[in-house]
């Protein structure tokens, strides 16, 4: 999942540009990913809390979430053939976009619903005295999942496999697309392997550990943004380091790519 998030960064949202997004409208497209992640993690979260189903709470949202980040990537690396289905340049390079853009957006959604039932799957599996050593575990893989993914980017794929190029799918876009074929492959096996060799216990209806709370959507918001202004002050001091973290971390995310290609490099692909 970590390098999913990494070839995220490096390479979907800058392609963006290659295909033809406007600069002016590159941040609202990617707007989503943070929007997403308000509404659906919360979401996410309470309805595999709240899941009866006979294969445990937590794998169908996994499973669920990586056939369509695996949907995502294949639409986004395959955006440009996809545009070569419509005639006319402007109807291409359209077709293309929305494609791209619609890959992104898939991509981002799951991600985001796929991080909370991940998290939760450690907590409900591991006993007490293994919390502490599971937490830390995913945080350790975490980071070496961002490095194989930068690394991966940074290959050139086509220097290898120079066939995969195409008028319409240049250097860039080629890297893409064997970069998202390898991200689908990592992400379907070692999904299957999680939810293969978990056992997660079912919830059952009647249960004594079916969890309590609100369940309905307008009612978990109201209870979010009630809790907001009414969590103790040594709390608040960590949700507001959270805030600004994220804050500066989104701006790095969308920007740091493309600024090291517009400014250090002064446009030029092959500095």
């Amino acid at each position: 999942v970590q390098v999913d998030w990494a070839v995220q960064a490096a390479l979907l949202m800058p392609y963006l540009l290659v295909i033809g997004v406007p600069y002016k409208y590159y941040t609202i497209v990617c707007l989503c990913g943070p929007i997403s992640g308000l509404i659906a993690q919360p979401y996410m979260g309470v309805f595999s809390d709240h899941c009866h189903s006979r294969f445990g709470r937590r794998r169908p949202f996994i499973f669920g979430s990586v056939l369509l980040i695996v949907f995502g990537f294949m639409l986004m690396g395959n955006a440009t053939h996809l545009g070569e289905l419509l005639s006319g340049g402007k109807a291409q390079r359209g077709g293309a976009m929305a494609a791209a853009i619609i890959g992104l957006w898939i991509i981002d959604m799951a991600n985001n619903w796929l991080a909370g039932p991940c998290r939760a799957l450690v907590a409900d599996i591991a006993p007490t005295g293994q919390q502490r050593l599971g937490n830390a575990l995913m945080a350790v893989w975490s980071s070496i999942g961002s490095v194989i993914g930068f690394v991966m980017c940074a290959i050139p794929w086509t220097h290898f496999l120079p066939n995969i190029e195409s008028p319409h799918c240049r250097m860039q876009c080629a890297d893409l697309r064997v970069v998202a074929v390898i991200c689908a492959i990592c992400l379907l096996v070692t999904s299957f392997v999680t939810i293969y060799t978990t056992h997660e216990e079912p919830l059952m209806a009647d249960s004594e550990h079916s969890p309590q709370g609100e369940r309905s959507p307008l009612g978990l918001i109201r209870k979010i943004f009630s809790t907001l202004f009414n969590m103790p002050p040594a709390l608040a001091r960590v949700c507001a380091f959270q805030f600004f973290s994220w804050w500066s971390w989104f701006h790095h995310t969308l920007f740091i790519a493309v600024w090291v290609g517009k400014v250090v490099n002064q446009g030029n692909g092959g500095a």
